[in-house]
């Protein structure tokens, strides 16, 4: 039963450390105000209960920290860190769409300087060219 109580309180302490970082690191205010309570929580348990280090105690500290973090980084990931996700995948489109856009926009100046610069092309042709390039860049943008 002790080795029971010492898994626990491990548990509690270290799943709330995960969560505290976590909340911390992502301006969760209240959220890290209620991590707090449970730190204490599980040392305090942990210091009543464990005056003693059997080899089986030692264990149940060791799985509970093992499982008490993980779970925490499970936890959050499938709650307040899912905002988070949202928002960097969101920022990441966002990104990539404007690199791409301005890939474009260089491949289609390239080719319209080209062009201006051929004696051969005609200034109405480039001209042309070039407003398709300006009007692709306003459909895009």
């Amino acid at each position: 039963m002790l080795e029971l109580m010492l898994f626990g309180s491990t548990f509690i302490a270290v799943f709330s450390l995960g969560l505290q970082s976590l909340n911390v690191n992502q301006g969760h205010y209240w959220a890290a105000a209620g991590t707090s309570i449970l730190i204490s929580s599980g040392h305090v348990l942990l210091y009543r209960y464990m005056p003693e280090a059997a080899a089986v105690q030692v264990l149940a500290y060791y799985a509970g920290g093992i499982t008490g973090i993980t779970s925490s980084m499970w936890v959050h990931a499938r709650t307040l860190g899912r905002k988070r996700l949202a928002t960097l995948e969101a920022q990441e489109r966002r990104i990539a769409h404007a690199v791409l856009d301005r890939l474009q926009d260089q491949r289609i100046d390239q080719v319209a300087l080209l062009l201006q610069h051929e004696e051969r092309i005609a200034g109405a042709v480039t001209a042309r060219i070039l407003a398709l390039a300006n009007q692709h860049r306003t459909d895009i943008h």
